[in-house]
């Protein structure tokens, strides 16, 4: 499973979990935070989530990259 697909897949399922909560009935605060927290405290969703950040600020430095070469032959 790519970052992409892992990250995707987490946020559907806590929109599952939401969407039960928010449903006619008896509603119990601790049990949707507890799935929620059991969702979201995984290895591979941190590592998922550290990958894609990883990506953005590769793709931000390289965009910034040829700005900083030329400022800095200009000196």
């Amino acid at each position: 499973m790519t970052p992409q697909e892992c990250i995707l897949d987490s946020v559907m399922r806590a929109r599952g979990i939401l969407g039960e909560y928010i449903e006619p009935g008896p509603h119990d605060c601790n049990r949707t935070i507890g799935r929620l927290f059991e969702l979201f405290d995984d290895l591979q969703l941190t590592t998922a989530l550290n990958v894609m950040n990883l990506e953005a600020i590769r793709a931000a430095l390289a965009e910034t990259e040829p700005e900083r070469l030329t400022s800095s032959r200009e000196r």
